[in-house]
């Protein structure tokens, strides 16, 4: 038995980088509320941690529901949704977790979950490490690929950060570890105001740098997901359409590959997603080899060059070593018809409830 665990946390936990982690309301809010998520992937005989498995079932089946009049079908099988109280009874032989940290491995040995199924404490720091954006930036780096752009600095003072801002203009400062938007500021040279100050300056002493980036000028969000065999063999899984305001994550959409490749190929050619594509493959198993086994995503976006009046993709926006919203929605989209639009999203209300909503 497979036992999946959604931990939307997990960023945070990897930036606060503490065994007994505690996370923040909304997290917990929404682990509790959405903890069902793994059951759209999960297989039957499998498990699904829940907060409250009554909830869970409750918010699962009206999700289904909606996932069949959506054309989509109803993706449950035979799965277990199970509580924490329930896992040392459980026989459970193997873990799929959102994304993998110390709090979540110290969360489910703690419950009763055989610690030799799980990944150790120095093979999860390796993953910490590879998280961190210095890994996006250096696989940037190695992007040479007609009708790419792209720049990361990796500034380990206050002084690197305010010569890149001076010498770049407009910028995108990011912690080293965030998730969904909460760790990006959006600086000019004349908005070094004294609350930017105190962030850059609590973000290398609490995360050790800033990593800088040049503003571009977006016209769409997309990503590339993919797996990550224990040998570095990268397998392709799907492209990611979605869309976020300042950076903070808004939706993902519900289409074939054919729908969601042709929204991007209007801006770039094909030959071009395809050469970013085995490029990612290749450096990715490089980087990755005998030290990540997992899913992850690349974020990327179409942007403007109006200097050579053309569009262009940045590559390698971030890399997330985790599972994201992309697989959840590709989860789906395999389901889809090729007259099938559809915007999947967590929307907050009284409580967080996985949306899906036609277009």
């Amino acid at each position: 038995m497979i036992l999946h665990v959604f931990n939307p946390e997990h960023d945070i936990a990897f930036a606060q980088n503490k065994v007994n982690f505690t996370a923040p309301q909304a997290a917990r809010n929404m682990r509790k509320d959405v903890g069902f998520i793994p059951a759209l992937w999960a297989k039957d005989g499998d498990c699904v941690l829940v907060e409250d498995v009554v909830y869970a079932k409750k918010a699962f089946d009206i999700f289904a529901c909606r996932l069949t009049d959506a054309g989509l079908g109803y993706p449950a099988g035979d799965i277990v949704f199970a509580s924490h109280a329930s896992l040392s009874s459980l026989p459970i032989d193997g873990v799929d977790v959102w994304g993998w940290d110390t709090a979540v491995k110290n969360e489910l040995e703690r419950y009763g979950v055989n610690g030799e199924i799980l990944p150790d404490f120095n093979e999860l720091e390796v993953v910490r490490q590879l998280s961190h954006r210095a890994t996006a930036a250096g696989i940037l780096d190695l992007f040479y690929l007609p009708d790419t752009v792209g720049q990361a600095f990796v500034c380990a003072t206050e002084r690197e950060v305010y010569d890149c801002i001076l010498r770049l203009s407009n910028v995108v400062l990011k912690a080293p570890w965030s998730c969904s938007g909460r760790g990006l500021r959006f600086v000019s040279p004349s908005e070094i105001t004294p609350h930017i100050k105190g962030w850059i300056k609590n973000i290398i002493g609490t995360q050790g740098s800033v990593v800088v980036e040049p503003y571009y000028d977006k016209v769409c969000d997309f990503g590339m997901e993919f797996f990550c065999s224990k040998c570095g063999e990268i397998t392709y899984e799907g492209l990611s359409l979605f869309s976020t305001v300042h950076g903070t994550y808004t939706g993902n959409t519900i289409a074939t590959e054919n729908f969601k490749n042709s929204a991007v190929t209007r801006y770039v050619s094909e030959m071009l997603l395809d050469d970013i594509k085995e490029k990612l493959r290749c450096e990715c198993g490089k980087a990755f080899r005998g030290r990540y086994r997992g899913f992850f995503g690349v974020d990327m976006m179409v942007v403007r060059d109006t200097d050579a009046g053309k569009y262009k993709v940045h590559p390698c926006v971030e890399i997330n070593l985790r599972r994201t919203m992309g697989h959840v929605a590709l989860a789906l989209s395999r389901h889809a018809c090729e007259t099938t639009r559809a915007v999947l999203n967590i929307e907050k209300n009284n409580n967080y409830q996985l949306k899906l909503n036609l277009i």
